[in-house]
């Protein structure tokens, strides 16, 4: 059968779980089933203006089988072959439009699955995240200001919003602190990701870390007080709109840009992009510190704007990250994103992490479970720097990567006693090496396409 007039996923004013249309589809009956049922049982059942619910059960690349999931009723597959992305598990409402001489069905339904409902979400969260290092450097700076200089700020951004950013730098960890594993551990439980999780062990009486040190609890109420300031009463001047941030361009936005400029049927370039964009979500990506921003605004309610616009980001960054991982495990892999913010004397620098569970190995014990993990982070003086690290039972595999040639030195004269401590620990070093360079791409998972265009 064909099936005509559904382009892709939904559009934006759509529902996530369904959609409605009005497509033709020209079905074959599997003649092995059509035998075994009879064509009165079949007769009875296709009857025109009748509405079936069907379920997709297979899906090998164009060819598409459904089968009726209607309760008493037994009827045979249906085979298709569609360039429509349906998987396994989808639900198809539709009505007969044609009876069993020239089988038709006209499509009323189409439900969306699991994944496609996450795929949708995380394409409209993609675009609108920013980068933590304008955020960092503003909240840091804000937090300075504050302590020192209040009444500087007295008549810029309101008590409430200083407080709230003081006391999130206050609580960010130092280096010192992550060389402590219960440290590190707490660290990552309150890097926003696990926020859902620790309101549920305290509502469970659980163990659990304060959620008000989460820092998405915190960006949250940032969040909040910086809208009451924005929302001015009436009749007062609303604020032009401020200066753009300094932020990395996301991978949505990029792809986003990708789609825009394209032909309508420029097929490959849309895998390209969308291929470029699962690539970059799974590798780590170093971040410089960047300079705040409302260090050059004077204008209080476009420091507020700045502010909320990129809290805005950021929130959305570390909800597309809980999105992508929740994707790895859709896929059968497990990989934990998030990006760990640290603070020193002189700014706040960023870790950002992929910790990944490697599929078992059948040569692999239970006590030899493969873990690795890709870290990237860009300090002053180093540069950026990638690190690939792999642990399969008590035996680790460390790489590093740098892009300026000294960095590689200081590294090189370093990694006798990165061998050392390790040993110490009690693990087995089988390789320590550093090279400069950028390291080569993981393998791309297309399991889960966020650009899906149909032309």
């Amino acid at each position: 059968m064909d099936i005509k007039g559904l382009s892709g996923p939904p559009r934006e004013n759509t529902p996530v779980t369904s959609r409605v249309d009005t497509s033709t589809i020209h079905p074959t009956l599997a003649t092995t089933a059509a035998k075994a049922v009879g064509e009165q049982a079949i007769s009875r059942i296709w009857q025109v203006g009748v509405i079936l619910q069907l379920l997709v059960t297979q899906v090998k690349g164009e060819e598409v089988s459904l089968s009726l999931t209607q309760r008493g009723a037994d009827l045979p597959l249906i085979q298709t072959k569609t360039d429509l992305a349906l998987v396994p598990g989808q639900q198809v409402v539709a009505r007969v439009t044609g009876g069993l001489q020239n089988p038709s069905l006209q499509l009323i339904q189409l439900n969306h699955s699991p994944q496609d409902i996450l795929s949708q979400t995380l394409r409209q969260q993609l675009p609108l995240q920013q980068s933590l290092p304008p955020l960092l450097a503003n909240i840091n700076w804000t937090a300075k200001q504050a302590a020192f200089q209040p009444q500087k700020l007295n008549n810029t951004l309101p008590p409430q919003v200083l407080e709230i950013a003081r006391q999130l730098v206050e609580g960010l960890p130092t280096n010192q602190q992550l060389r402590d594993p219960n440290q590190l551990f707490k660290a990552i439980h309150l890097s926003g990701q696990y926020l859902e999780h620790t309101l549920l062990n305290r509502a469970t009486s659980q163990p659990h870390f304060n959620p008000e040190q989460d820092v998405r609890s915190q960006l949250l109420r940032l969040a909040q007080a910086l809208r009451q300031l924005v929302n001015l009463p009436p009749g007062v001047e609303k604020p032009a709109t401020p200066p753009t941030p300094q932020t990395t361009t996301a991978p949505g936005v990029a792809a986003q840009t990708v789609r825009e400029s394209i032909p309508m049927n420029s097929k490959d370039v849309v895998a390209t992009s969308s291929a470029v964009t699962a690539s970059r979500t799974q590798s780590a990506q170093p971040q410089a510190g960047s300079d705040a921003s409302l260090a050059t605004l004077t204008n209080p309610k476009h420091m507020a704007n700045e502010l909320l616009q990129q809290v805005d980001g950021v929130l959305a960054r570390i909800q597309s990250q809980q999105l992508q991982s929740l994707q790895t495990e859709q896929q059968g892999r497990h990989v934990w994103m998030m990006e760990l913010p640290v603070k020193h004397e002189q700014g706040v620098d960023l870790f950002d992490l992929r910790i990944q569970r490697d599929r078992q190995n059948r040569e692999h014990t239970e006590q030899e479970k493969s873990w690795s993990m890709n870290l990237a982070f860009d300090l002053e003086g180093l540069g950026p720097i990638r690190a690939k690290v792999s642990l399969v039972g008590e035996a680790i595999t460390a790489n590093f990567w740098t892009e300026l040639p000294d960095t590689r030195r200081l590294f090189h004269e370093h990694i006798e006693h990165l061998r050392s401590q390790l040993n110490q620990s009690g693990l087995e070093v089988n390789e320590l090496s550093c090279q400069c360079g950028i390291p080569p791409e993981p393998a791309i998972y297309r399991e889960s396409r966020l650009l899906d265009e149909r032309v």
